[in-house]
């Protein structure tokens, strides 16, 4: 099931990088970070905990002038 896990990622991960790559919006100052996580249900505090990693990390990369191909990252 983790092996199922990983070629998931991989293939999203894959697909992210070939959309942004073919894109003609390619020139935005801004890349938006999504993440797929239950927000209802029996698993929304894990996945509220998720998302506010996420966004957490995102701030930080943000003050420490970090970027991802001389963009700022943001939360979608």
């Amino acid at each position: 099931m983790l092996n199922t896990s990983r070629k998931f990622v991989v293939a999203g991960l894959t697909a992210v990088a070939m959309s942004l790559a073919s894109n003609p919006s390619f020139a935005q100052e801004i890349v938006k970070i999504g993440v797929s996580a239950p927000l209802t249900g029996a698993g929304a505090a894990n996945g509220k905990d998720i998302e506010n990693g996420v966004r957490l990390a995102i701030e930080e990369a943000n003050a420490q002038h970090r970027s991802w191909a001389g963009r700022k990252c943001a939360s979608s």
